[in-house]
């Protein structure tokens, strides 16, 4: 099993860089720490990937660093680019939104031989942003949803993973419990359908609605 570092968020969007950035900055000054893992490199070239984001809903909820709803994002069909050469994420702006798919674990959690990744799914605008974690295989060629994992941050509070680790039929991984203070390790389940986590966070339970 291997893990991949998730490298910094660089705005590619010259029109949008001043609000975008000033937007994530806000939130990210706010946001936890978390475990650094080694870094790796998956087989499949997911930061040029075109994906349809994985939201259940037509639109999904921002949120700004006091976790207050500021903004409704759209789900759309991202071509996404590596912002700089050698990126594990993608990058795809449209309509004053900014989706980012960054890479940040690989392995193979479903035992049919083909990598698997975890990866972090985030929205943003100049008001704030969202994040959520998704596992993802190929098939034909192409990304395949296996299923939602948990947030990393959302309405429901701060809960950024790290030391992310996929082996067969499990992906295990460190969480933050809405402080920097609190980290919980978790252990996610595949059961061919869906993952289900060992334990809900205590203080963000929500993290582990897919929205």
């Amino acid at each position: 099993m291997t893990s991949i570092n998730v490298l910094g968020r660089i705005a590619t969007a010259a029109a949008l860089a001043a609000t975008i950035v000033a937007g994530q900055a806000a939130v990210a000054a706010a946001a936890p720490a978390v475990h650094a893992a080694p870094a790796a490199q998956a087989s499949f070239d997911w930061p040029n990937a075109t994906i349809t984001l994985p939201f259940r809903n037509a639109e999904v909820p921002l949120q700004n660093m006091n976790h207050q709803f500021v903004a409704l994002c759209p789900r759309v069909t991202a071509h996404f680019a590596p912002p700089s050469p050698g990126s594990t994420a993608g990058v795809y702006v449209k309509n004053g939104f900014e989706y980012w798919f960054t890479a940040k674990a690989a392995g193979d959690v479903n035992g049919d031989g083909v990598e698997d990744i975890v990866a972090g799914v985030s929205c943003a605008n100049q008001d704030g942003q969202a994040e959520w974690n998704y596992v993802y295989t190929v098939k034909n060629g192409k990304p395949a949803l296996l299923g939602f994992l948990t947030a990393d941050n959302s309405l429901a509070g701060w809960s950024a993973i790290g030391d992310v680790h996929i082996a067969k039929g499990r992906i295990d991984l460190k969480q933050t419990d809405n402080t920097s203070d609190v980290e919980i390790d978790r252990t996610f389940t595949w059961d061919g359908h869906k993952f289900s986590a060992d334990k809900p966070l205590p203080h963000v339970p929500g993290a582990d609605i897919a929205v």
